[in-house]
């Protein structure tokens, strides 16, 4: 956002401090009504006066103007202080360190380490930040800010504190980020989402919060699942070679997606489910070429192609034998999606009893072989 923006946290602390760090993720004027002005505030003050962000309090605003997110990582990255010191800031600690390890700016700082600091930074290592404790020195270095293209952690207690501020740390790196929480306690980032322009998607004790520029990136969708051919057809594609790495599946628990599941697992990817209603598929590593009975997919048939397009993607030959098992007309259907497949290029074949798909890195999938192959 490049123009003025109001919030109104009437008095409230919590309110307040969560509109200052936006604003200072908002390039321009924010304008702040009603500001609690108690020392957390006064203390965040004095921090963005360091990092050269010009602000003011009037009788009832705290007007703030920022250069932007990524102006404002260069500036503290550029920074020649390598430790930040909060000793006499406590109630800063863990917003300043989700906002460094978000910015992804190493940075030594000396804080009084309590055990809700601790669940967070728990929580960011775990989600590829290097964030190593001293307890003897009351410090913590980032040496790396989170590394992974979608946060994710489930909460144990009732710590709220944890909960915002692992949002809000996904929010500043600009990526997808998951929180299990089954108090379902709430937290001021989650107010603030709509003027950050972020989309929520909030079902039973999940919180996804995921931010414009993650879609640009292209590492994860979120999509509905309804039938089995569909979240086939659409986790495989997806996680072939169009730029995906890691789906989630939403509501796809079935008598007849169970099985797709099963299968999804047996060709090397991993599945993990994340609740009743939601399994995250991710694509570590190359999966591997397969040797394997048609007749084990014989409830498959219709997502066939998509298997095939898939192994064709994998380096090595893959093998579907026992053809000759089905039933003529079951034959000559698969034939004829075989056929198909090779007109547009696939590298696959087919004799009396064995599909045999010549799998290489380089293979690539048009929009029309989605469409022709996939979904007719």
């Amino acid at each position: 956002m490049d123009h003025s923006t109001i919030f109104r946290p009437i008095f409230d602390a919590d309110l307040t401090e969560q509109a200052i760090l936006f604003a200072l993720l908002n390039k321009g004027k924010t304008i702040i009504n009603n500001p609690n002005t108690d020392a957390l505030i006064l203390s965040w003050q004095t921090l963005l006066t360091k990092w050269g962000i010009p602000n003011h309090v009037t009788s009832n605003q705290l007007i703030i103007i920022s250069p932007g997110r990524d102006i404002l990582r260069s500036r503290l990255k550029n920074d020649d202080s390598n430790t930040i010191n909060l000793t006499r800031f406590p109630q800063l600690a863990a917003p300043v360190i989700a906002l460094f390890s978000g910015l992804d700016i190493p940075k030594t700082v000396i804080v009084n380490i309590t055990d809700s600091l601790v669940r967070l930074i728990d929580a960011l290592t775990n989600n590829g930040a290097h964030i190593k404790l001293n307890i003897t020195k009351q410090q913590l270095v980032i040496a790396q800010g989170i590394q992974s293209h979608f946060l994710s952690v489930t909460l144990h207690k009732l710590d709220s504190s944890t909960k915002n501020w692992f949002l809000f740390t996904g929010i500043v790196a600009q990526q997808t980020v998951m929180v299990f929480d089954k108090f379902r306690l709430a937290t001021p980032v989650e107010k603030f989402s709509d003027y950050f322009n972020l989309q929520k998607i909030i079902q039973e004790d999940m919180l996804i919060i995921r931010s414009q520029t993650f879609y640009d990136a292209d590492h994860q969708i979120i999509i509905p699942m309804q039938s089995q051919a569909l979240m086939t057809n659409l986790c495989l594609l997806a996680l072939n070679n169009l730029g995906t790495s890691e789906l989630i599946a939403t509501n796809p628990i079935s008598p007849t997606t169970l099985p797709i599941i099963t299968l999804l697992r047996r060709i090397g990817l991993q599945i993990t489910q994340l609740n009743l209603s939601n399994v995250l598929i991710t694509r570590t590593v190359m999966p591997q070429p397969i040797h394997a009975s048609l007749v084990t997919w014989s409830s498959f048939m219709p997502v066939l192609p998509s298997f095939i397009l898939f192994l064709a993607s994998i380096p090595g030959i893959s093998h579907l034998t026992d053809l000759e098992k089905f039933t003529t007309d079951t034959q000559a259907e698969i034939r004829q999606k075989i056929k198909s497949l090779q007109d547009h290029g696939v590298p696959v074949s087919v004799n009396i009893d064995t599909i045999t798909i010549n799998g290489r890195n380089d293979f690539k999938i048009d929009q029309t072989l989605i469409a022709d192959i996939c979904f007719e």
